[in-house]
């Protein structure tokens, strides 16, 4: 949803007048967008179980002979897509049998089509190493939900032009906290009212989300990347069950 989208919906419910242009009230301007990207961070903060939401869609095109990519985010899924007729997909799993700091430089005898990874000093290590280009489609959890007008992604909303790259479930919870801040930096008794129509909201978004995983945090957890059983893990391997952390 447009950031400019956002805006006017915020101003409806908090009476400030919706935007025309760059030049008209811009102080104004600067207030609500900075009300909503500091909603936006309250939001991604209650939903940080909620990893379908916090997700974010890349393409990486493979090297010849390259084994490590550069990754934004922790992995969801991964999948390799074959230059067939068909273009038959193909997922590639976490491999849960190798050792990332014992891995070697691979024969360049042995270099062939993808077929697993892991995660080697927050990059993507693909099993074997491709011998040439692949087309993967990689699905990372993120919290780089906005798209600005360069098309980089990051975590704050900073113009009117901003993008956030969610549903509009997700961006109505922005909506209704930018509302409460905006009534609180004000100290209007709204404040209240919608700090409690925000939490209700968020209930509801969290219990119809079917990948909250919020029934599993317990769950073991290793190798930077996010396992369909197990959910979010870690780069170091520990989880709650064997004396880790989160």
């Amino acid at each position: 949803m447009l950031v400019k989208d956002i805006y006017d919906k915020v101003a409806l419910l908090t009476g400030f007048p919706v935007y025309t242009n760059a030049t008209d009230t811009p102080e104004t301007t600067r207030f609500i967008v900075e009300m909503i990207s500091q909603a936006l961070q309250n939001v991604i903060g209650d939903l940080y179980t909620s990893n379908n939401v916090l997700e974010r869609n890349d393409t990486i095109i493979t090297i010849p002979q390259k084994e490590l990519y550069g990754i934004e985010g922790t992995i969801k899924k991964l999948q390799l897509i074959r230059d067939d007729a068909n273009k038959t997909v193909k997922v590639l799993p976490y491999n849960q049998q190798i050792d990332p700091d014992m891995i070697k430089s691979e024969d360049p005898n042995n270099f062939n089509e993808p077929s697993s990874y892991c995660i080697k000093n927050g990059y993507l290590r693909l099993f074997p190493t491709p011998d040439k280009e692949y087309v993967l489609k990689v699905c990372v959890s993120t919290t780089d939900l906005v798209n600005a007008d360069d098309d980089s992604s990051r975590t704050t909303t900073e113009s009117i032009n901003d993008s956030i790259m969610a549903t509009d479930a997700f961006c109505n919870l922005v909506i209704i906290r930018t509302a409460m801040l905006i009534f609180s930096r004000l100290q209007n008794n709204n404040a209240a009212i919608y700090a409690q129509y925000y939490e209700s909201n968020l209930r509801v978004f969290i219990e119809s989300d079917i990948k909250s995983m919020e029934a599993f945090r317990g769950q073991n957890r290793n190798g930077g990347h996010y396992n369909l059983q197990d959910g979010l893990i870690n780069d170091e391997g520990k989880g709650f069950f064997n004396g880790g952390l989160f």
